[in-house]
C-alpha cells in the first residue's frame, strides 16, 4: 500500500447488523420540556425522593420554572434536578452516537443528513462528511454516503432520496412506480433459483442486498411501513416467498405493546398492522413503554438491541 493509501476508506464490506431507520427515529432526538419535567420526575420517583401518589400528573400548564421549583421544595438536594436535566439532554444528544457505536451501515428512508456525524471535532485538513458528495448517486439502488467515524468506515444508504438532490425524492406516485420496476428488475435477475447461490455472499454494493444475505439481521427502527411505500413491503413479499432458501436472515421490528394504548381502536390498527409484518417473516420486538415522553422509546429500544449485541458476541467466544 503506497503512502497515499494510508487514510483510504476500505470499499464497503459485507455486513451482520444492519439499522433500517425511518422518520420516526428523529423523536430521539427531541428536546422539549415537557419530556424534561417527566424524566426529571419520573427519576425522582425512582429514587424514592418523591412518593408515587405526590406525582404531578397534569403540569402542561404550569410553567417549567414553578413546576422545577414545586420539585426542589420536595428534595432535600435542589442540586439533584440540576444533573437529571443534564443526564436527559446528554441522553438525547447522544442519540446519533449511540447507533454509529452499535451499526456500521444504516439504511434510512429519511431525506436529510442528520443521522450523519463526525466521532471528533473536524482537524484543519478533514472534510465535514454531511458536505460530502454521494458515491453513486444517480443510482437509486446504490446512493450512499461513506465517512469514517472513531476510525471506522460507517455506510449510509438514502433508500427515498436525498435532500440534496431534490430529483432523487420520492414523493410521487410516479417514483414509487419507477422504484418498484428497478427493485423488481434487480431481485428477479439476482435472487432467482439459478443465480441464488452464487450472488447471495457477494459483497453487498447495494441496499437491497441486506434482505437476502445469510446470517444478516436488520433492526427497523421509527419507520411506520404505511401503505404508500410499496416498495419496502414488495421487498418483504419477496423476501417471504424465499425465506426458506434464506440462513439466519432475520429482520426485527420494534414497536410498542399493543397494552399501551388506551384507546381500543387505535389498539386494534395496531394489532392488526404487527399481525400483517408477522405474517411477512418479521420479528416484532416489544418494547415498554417508559412514560409518556415518546421519544425515550427510542432510547429503551436501542438498550434492547445493545444487549442483545452483548450476548452474540457472548455466544461467539
Amino acid at each position: 500500500m503506497g503512502k497515499s493509501d494510508k487514510n483510504k476508506v476500505s470499499p464497503l464490506r459485507n455486513e451482520s447488523r444492519i439499522l433500517l431507520a425511518g422518520n420516526g427515529i428523529s423523536d430521539a432526538q427531541k428536546i422539549s420540556w415537557k419530556n424534561i419535567l417527566s424524566f426529571v420526575q419520573d427519576k425522582l420517583v425512582e429514587s424514592k425522593q418523591i412518593e408515587a401518589e405526590n406525582k404531578i400528573e397534569a403540569f402542561e400548564n404550569l410553567s417549567p420554572t414553578i413546576f422545577l421549583e414545586s420539585l426542589c421544595k420536595r428534595i432535600s438536594d435542589s442540586k439533584e434536578i440540576q444533573k437529571l436535566v443534564k443526564e436527559y439532554i446528554a441522553d438525547k444528544s447522544n442519540f446519533v452516537h449511540k447507533l454509529w457505536n452499535l451499526y456500521n451501515v444504516i439504511l434510512t428512508t429519511n431525506f436529510d443528513n442528520n443521522l450523519v456525524i463526525n466521532k471528533v471535532k473536524l482537524l484543519e485538513n478533514e472534510s465535514d462528511p454531511k458536505e460530502k458528495e454521494l458515491t453513486y448517486k444517480d443510482k437509486f439502488l446504490y446512493r450512499r454516503l461513506d465517512f469514517t467515524y472513531d476510525k471506522h468506515q460507517k455506510t449510509i444508504f438514502f433508500i427515498h432520496g436525498y435532500f440534496k438532490q431534490p430529483s432523487t425524492i420520492c414523493l410521487s406516485f410516479e417514483q414509487y412506480t419507477k422504484n418498484l420496476k428497478r427493485i423488481e428488475d434487480f431481485v428477479i435477475q439476482d435472487y432467482s433459483e439459478k443465480n441464488f447461490e452464487k450472488k447471495k455472499n457477494r459483497k453487498s454494493v447495494s441496499w437491497l442486498e441486506y434482505f437476502f444475505k445469510d446470517n444478516t439481521t436488520i433492526d427497523i427502527l421509527g419507520l411506520s411501513l404505511c401503505n404508500d411505500e410499496i416498495d419496502l413491503w414488495w421487498i418483504l413479499n419477496y423476501r417471504k416467498t424465499i425465506l426458506n432458501r434464506l440462513k439466519n436472515n432475520q429482520i426485527n421490528y420494534y414497536d410498542l405493546k399493543d397494552d399501551c394504548f388506551a384507546d381500543e381502536k387505535t389498539k386494534s390498527v395496531h394489532s392488526a398492522k404487527l399481525k400483517s409484518l408477522e405474517s411477512f417473516g418479521i420479528n416484532i420486538v416489544y418494547v415498554e413503554k417508559a412514560s409518556d415522553y415518546n421519544s425515550d422509546f427510542y432510547s429503551l429500544c436501542l438498550k434492547q438491541i445493545r444487549e442483545n449485541f452483548k450476548e452474540k458476541q457472548e455466544k461467539n467466544k
